[in-house]
């Protein structure tokens, strides 16, 4: 009996322990979403996909590259996970790319293929953030 209860203690013990490591082990991440405006079939076949990539100069094997196939519309989602709370992200469409920065939550990104090569601002980002 005694043996039994010694057996017990140190199981809840390395229990209670091992879970609030467990719990932080949980990574955050970012859902990116968007639409291009105007897309053309000529620009769909040229490349139907998005990509967003995470990078970090520091840690160059953990980069993560994601395609976000486009719908009809031109509407894209793509989820990445984080594991800083801040991370360098890049967003390429075509011959188009843009760096960013994000954290956890939802980022939306608006491109209008009409003015790409001639707006001076063709990106427009929006941003939720959670905590």
């Amino acid at each position: 009996m005694k043996n039994s209860f010694l057996r017990f203690s140190v199981l809840l013990l390395t229990v209670s322990c091992l879970c609030p490591a467990l719990s932080f082990a949980q990574t955050d991440s970012v859902i990116v979403m968007g639409r291009i405006y105007h897309l053309s079939a000529r620009l769909y076949r040229e490349s139907p996909t998005v990509l967003v990539s995470r990078n970090n100069i520091l840690q160059a094997s953990r980069e993560l590259v994601r395609p976000a196939p486009l719908a009809v519309d031109g509407s894209f989602r793509v989820a990445l996970p984080l594991i800083f709370p801040q991370e360098e992200m890049y967003f390429n469409y075509g011959r188009i790319s843009t760096a960013f920065l994000a954290s956890a939550g939802t980022l939306t990104i608006e491109i209008d293929a009409d003015s790409l090569f001639t707006a001076s601002v063709p990106f427009r980002f929006g941003a939720l953030m959670h905590r």
